[in-house]
């Protein structure tokens, strides 16, 4: 008896390349569910990366941070305020090309804790996720939307609290170029809880607008 239930994701974030290693992102995000109470949160996220790329043996390396803060609507107290959450993730991502197939592995720690309203300090439960995430993709020829399929699993920690399940979530996409740096993201998403029992299964929909600025040298951009 799974408890299913859909999410609308909108999301729009900027992208800032400081040269060819190190790479800044802002992201903005609503995301809405279909129940009495709409609003589902408000989220704020910063990412810095760093990336490491082997042009002859055609494949990359990126670690990264984030810091990401969010409003979250109380499911119990539907007309009170937005409880606040912030969660601090860390990620190792691996890229690998051939020919028109790409190959992505991405593992990632993330901790979340609830905070009291307007004040730096936290309340009740952490909650970890250790996440592997593998991603394929094919550059179709003569074909603006590339196809995108992700797997990942959310792996919870030894001293997670109750309540907390593993899980995992399976996505496909596409994206599509505006103009040089403007992009729009399309991603339908499917995540279920492994749980014997009354497992939360959700499907949700993204459409994520994002503006690419790159500031690379005069000897990067002629190589």
């Amino acid at each position: 008896m799974p408890d299913v239930s859909s999410e609308n994701w909108l999301a729009g974030s900027f992208t800032y390349s400081i040269n060819n290693k190190w790479k800044f992102s802002f992201q903005e995000q609503v995301r809405f569910k279909y129940t009495t109470n709409p609003l589902d949160r408000i989220l704020t996220q910063i990412e810095l990366e760093n990336s490491s790329k082997n042009k002859k043996e055609n494949f990359q390396f990126d670690w990264g941070l984030a810091f990401r803060h969010y409003y979250k609507s109380n499911e119990v107290e539907p007309t009170s305020t937005l409880n606040q959450f912030t969660r601090f993730h860390y990620f190792t991502t691996y890229n690998w090309k051939f020919n028109r197939f790409k190959y992505e592995q991405r593992i990632q720690f993330q901790k979340r804790r609830e905070r009291f309203p307007d004040t730096n300090k936290h309340v009740g439960e952490v909650r970890k996720y250790w996440r592997l995430k593998s991603s394929f993709a094919y550059n179709i020829k003569n074909w603006k939307l590339d196809p995108k399929l992700g797997v990942e699993f959310f792996l919870r920690s030894f001293d997670h609290p109750g309540g907390q399940h593993n899980k995992y979530r399976i996505s496909l996409g596409t994206k599509k170029k505006l103009s040089e740096n403007h992009y729009l993201v399309f991603k339908y998403m499917y995540e279920k809880e492994y749980k014997s029992w009354n497992p939360n299964v959700v499907h949700m929909f993204c459409i994520k607008y994002n503006f690419k600025k790159a500031n690379y040298t005069k000897k990067f951009k002629e190589e």
